[in-house]
């Protein structure tokens, strides 16, 4: 295995090529670790996510070799580090839903960070403990921006909140579309029409270049370039709009 950094900027941008016109095809949050698979030097890193295998390149000044590991995560949308344990003092991190972090003591109901900053332990949660409910867990994001390559409440794509989801659900899950409908729970059959009977809540409806989770058998929700926000809508929409559907996948936590 290759060298490990970990992530010490509030998230960073995964780029296809070592350049920062380049196209972002991930985001990696804060406390998240990848491992060297090629170009290490002062610029850039060419690694693979640990997370969920994803490569591509990070700038060097975004990550640190020194490796601690997650005893707990951002348990809301978003969160906010403190320079004190003192919600009035200046914020010096603002950490999105999901973010490993290393807590190194707690104090009058803050938690202090490896890495520094002070976090109200209302804002985070056991890195173990998780949440069943993934369509729940998505209507957290609703209205967030659509953004490409995106993994932040500041801005995801379709991808990249089923795959958030499933992570809170304790549910390993890769970053792409087409490999999340070959490998993510089981199969659902499904005819010419949809059999509205046959779909349920947290269900995961597979598009041309797409992806929701149902939030019962007749709505899904989603991260869409077509209203650039997380909405919910119509499966017929949906469906409409992209084609018909490609596959049905089932999860259980």
């Amino acid at each position: 295995m290759g060298k490990k950094y970990q992530v010490l900027a509030d998230s960073v941008v995964m780029t296809a090529t070592p350049e920062m016109i380049a196209e972002a095809t991930n985001e990696l949050l804060y406390g998240e670790q990848v491992e060297v698979i090629g170009q290490d030097d002062e610029e850039w890193v060419q690694c693979r996510s640990l997370r969920d295998e994803y490569e591509g390149y990070v700038p060097r000044g975004e990550m640190d070799d020194e490796i601690t590991d997650a005893t707990h995560k951002i348990a809301g949308i978003r969160g906010f580090a403190y320079t004190e344990a003192d919600y009035k003092s200046p914020p010096v991190r603002s950490l999105s839903f999901g973010s490993p972090l290393s807590v190194f003591m707690e104090e009058n109901g803050y938690a202090l960070l490896s890495q520094g900053g002070w976090i109200p332990m209302q804002q985070i949660r056991q890195i173990h403990a998780y949440s069943p409910d993934i369509a729940a867990t998505a209507e957290k994001f609703l209205g967030v921006p659509y953004l490409w390559g995106g993994r932040t409440s500041i801005g995801l794509d379709c991808s990249a909140l089923v795959q958030l989801c499933l992570l809170e659900a304790g549910i390993p899950c890769p970053r792409d579309t087409k490999d999340q409908i070959e490998s993510v729970g089981e199969t659902i059959e499904f005819g010419d029409t949809i059999a509205y009977g046959a779909l349920q809540r947290g269900d995961l409806v597979f598009f041309d270049g797409h992806v929701g989770i149902m939030m019962d058998d007749k709505k899904i929700i989603n991260a869409t370039a077509r209203k650039m926000h997380v909405v919910i809508e119509s499966l017929d929409e949906l469906s409409a709009t992209y084609g018909g559907i490609l596959g049905v996948r089932r999860v259980s936590a």
